[in-house]
């Protein structure tokens, strides 16, 4: 699963006396300092039904844990039906990224621009191999096609 899009409403008094965040983004540009904050993205295969099903399918956070305090090569495990014991895992493999993760706000009903805040440097990005995911479909495909 994608990095979560934060979306909140503040109120005209509310906007005007909060603090300026540290970094944000105006017209493209980003200003202030970066935070020392640092994710990871999940490039998942798909259309999670929520966050929660998808972090199902990645073992849950334990898992998901114990894959990132690991060695740095470590893949992530996917099972599309965890619930089934037959279902074949599909990994997810690291890469290098230099991605922002960003929180994005906009005024309910106003007139003001939306608003774009950075929260955290994302390192590290997990990719899942559509060659492989494919393979796998198909084989599935196949077995149903033919009645294995």
């Amino acid at each position: 699963f994608a990095p979560k899009m934060v979306s909140s409403v503040p109120t005209p008094t509310a906007a005007a006396a909060a603090p300026e965040s540290p970094s944000t983004i105006t017209d493209g540009a980003v200003s202030g300092t970066l935070p020392r904050t640092e994710a990871f993205a999940v490039h998942y295969p798909g259309y999670p039904s929520s966050p929660a099903r998808a972090t199902h399918t990645l073992g849950g956070l334990p898992a998901i844990a114990k894959v990132r305090s690991s060695d740095p090569g470590s893949r992530l495990e996917l099972r599309f039906r965890p619930e089934d014991p037959d279902c074949h895992p599909t990994f997810g493999e690291p890469r290098a990224s230099t991605g922002l993760l960003l929180r994005l706000s906009r005024p309910k009903g106003g007139s003001a621009p939306p608003r774009a805040e950075v929260v955290a440097r994302v390192r590290t990005a997990y990719h899942f191999d559509g060659e492989r995911l494919a393979t796998t479909c198909s084989m599935k495909c196949l077995a149903l096609y033919y009645g294995c």
